[in-house]
Order: structure tokens, then sequence, then C-alpha cells
């Protein structure tokens, strides 16, 4: 056993399901990680298992390891070629306080995260994580760059109408609701979302009018599950994309999810002494309630969220502004078919 195996094993512990071998399944001799982990991938295409049950939590991992360091210390012992692997590169000390369980993500990380080819240039829509000139307007382009300037959820985002981008009294937000395309968390979800100056720079409201122009309904068509699966739009990003670009991401630590930048914003919006009213308002974590409030919000209640929204911090200020929109092809906005990871991959690029 060697360093590089250890590497391999914290890599599984990242995309094995957190209730890994509980079941009968997962106690065949025969079944070698990368098969557990293909089992599982499974599972999520299928609806079976939630992407956010995967991956082991620092508690867990740190128990693996350290039992895995007992075993090997006892071992050198009466091997003498066994080679020293420093076990305590591969555990975390873990914070008792809660709020740090997972990490927000740094402003360094935000303005790297934007550096890569879906934003500043890809070889085409079949190449998207290759470095290029082309740049392809779509749910990979904008999803993660709403994360990041709005702090809302991932399915709330991934699952928006073109009838949820809405203006009244001279700005534009989201509305985040209940639609045809899905359910919100809870009532204190449904809310307005105020878009910052930032995504319009960045040609996100061109894109909606590119998108009504040609005729779609939904923000991200290409995000919808097709076939019989209980995927959810929010599912399918994450295993179109977000698998293959959070390895891109620096520094990244475990238990740092896309979640992680609506932690973040959180904590940029507390630093800046913006209100907890004002907070819980644009972040859904305590609503008012009443239909009438989300579908009709009266122009101070906008620029006050438009006051929140504006101070989330800036980390795609080099990216030229977006006034050329270039959509994905129609052959391309249709529902994601069940497949296989290899065919995914294949037609997207990824």
């Amino acid at each position: 056993m060697t360093k590089a195996d250890i590497l391999e094993l914290d890599g599984h512990f990242d995309n094995l399901p957190i209730h890994y071998g509980k079941s009968p399944r997962d106690r065949v001799l025969e079944q070698t990680l990368d098969e557990a982990v293909a089992l599982a991938a499974e599972d999520v295409a299928d609806g079976k298992l939630n992407m956010d049950d995967i991956g082991f939590s620092t508690g867990t991992t740190n128990k693996h390891f350290n039992k895995l360091a007992q075993i090997h210390a006892f071992m050198r012992t009466h091997v003498d070629a066994a080679p020293v692997i420093d076990f305590a590169l591969f555990t975390v000390a873990i914070d008792a306080d809660e709020r740090e369980a997972r990490k927000r993500y740094t402003r360094e990380q935000g303005e790297a995260l934007f550096k890569l080819p879906p934003w500043t240039g890809c070889e085409g829509t079949g190449e998207r994580l290759e470095a290029g000139k082309t740049v392809v307007h779509d749910g990979l382009f904008f999803v993660l760059l709403l994360v990041w300037y709005t702090g809302a959820r991932r399915e709330e985002l991934c699952k928006l109408m073109l009838d949820d981008v809405e203006h009244r009294h001279g700005i534009h937000y989201l509305l985040i609701r209940a639609t045809e395309t899905g359910r919100v968390k809870n009532k204190s979800a449904r809310r307005v979302v105020v878009i910052a100056d930032e995504l319009v720079r960045l040609g996100f409201l061109r894109y909606v009018d590119a998108m009504r122009a040609a005729g779609e309904r939904l923000l991200f068509p290409e995000l919808v599950p097709g076939g019989n699966t209980k995927r959810k739009l929010g599912d399918v990003f994450y295993k179109l994309w977000w698998m293959y670009i959070a390895p891109m991401v620096p520094d990244l630590k475990r238990g740092q999810a896309m979640h992680s930048a609506r932690h973040m914003v959180s904590d940029e919006l507390k630093d800046q002494e913006v209100f907890l009213e004002f907070r819980n308002d644009h972040l859904g974590h305590r609503g008012k309630g009443g239909e009438d409030e989300t579908r009709y919000p009266a122009a101070a209640s906008l620029q006050k969220l438009k006051s929140v929204v504006e101070k989330i911090p800036v980390v795609t200020g080099h990216l030229p502004d977006q006034r050329k929109i270039n959509l994905l092809p129609a052959g391309l906005r249709q529902p994601r078919p069940t497949r296989g990871k290899e065919r995914d991959r294949e037609e997207t690029g990824a």
C-alpha cells in the first residue's frame, strides 16, 4: 500500500453514498469501490438517491483513516519494506460549530472558478471544459453565476421558467415559487430575488430575451431529465457539470459543494451588517408569506432587496460584457434522456 492508494481511496470517499455499507449489495466481497461508485451514480440518475447524499462526512473519513493508520502502523512493525504513510494528511479537524460544517467559498475560489473555459471561452458545444474561443450561453454558463450572485438553492435556480423573470419599478428580479417544474423547499422559500447588476452585465437579461424569442418556456430546458427518472433539474446539472468542474476549483475543502456559495452570501451579508430580516428575505430563511407579497413586490421592497444583493462580492470583473448571446442549438435545448455517464460526457464534452 502506498500514498497513491490512499489518495485514490480518498477520492472514492467523496463519491460514495453517505449510507454506504448498510445495504446487502454493499457487502458483496467481489464488489470494488469503483463498482460501488458507479452504482451510486446510477441510483442518482434513476432518482433513487439525492446528490446531496453523495460523499462521506469529515467525521466518517477521519474514522476510516485513523483506523487504517492503526493497521498500517502495526503492519510496519512486522514488514520492514512497508513504506511510511502520513495518514494525518488525510484527516481534518472538526469544528464543533455547526455553521462551519460546510465551508463557504472564498473570493479567490470564485475568481478561479469563473476563469475556467465555460466562462472565458471553450472549444464549442461539444468541448465545454476545453479552452477555446467560443462562449456558449446556457445552464452551464449561467447557473453557477446565479448561484454566486443570489445565494439561492441549486434546484430553485435550475427549475426557473422564463415567466419567473420579471421587472417592476425598473428593477428585474426572479420569482422563487412553485411551478410545473417543481415545488419550493417550504413556505419561507417563496420569495423575490433581485438580479444583481453584474448578472445584467454578463448578459443574463439578454439571454432571457433570446430564449423567449426562440420560443422556449424554461430558462434551462437542457437540464430537464427525460424518461421516467425522478431526478430534479438541479441533480441533472450536478451530474452533467458540477462533478467535473468541482475538482478544478482550487483548495476545495471536503464538504464544499454548490451550496457553499449560499453560505458565502449569508456570511458576506452578515459581515457587512445587513439586518437579519433583510438577509432572511433574500435567502428565504424566514418569510412573511402571502402570494401577493411574492407576486407583486412593492417599489420600496425591491429597492431594499437590490441594496442587499449588490453587497455580494463581484468575482467576475475579468469577464467582458456579454452583448452577443450564443444559445445552444435547438437540438441540445431538449430534456435529458436516461443514459449512461459515458454517453452524457460524449454529447456534452464534459
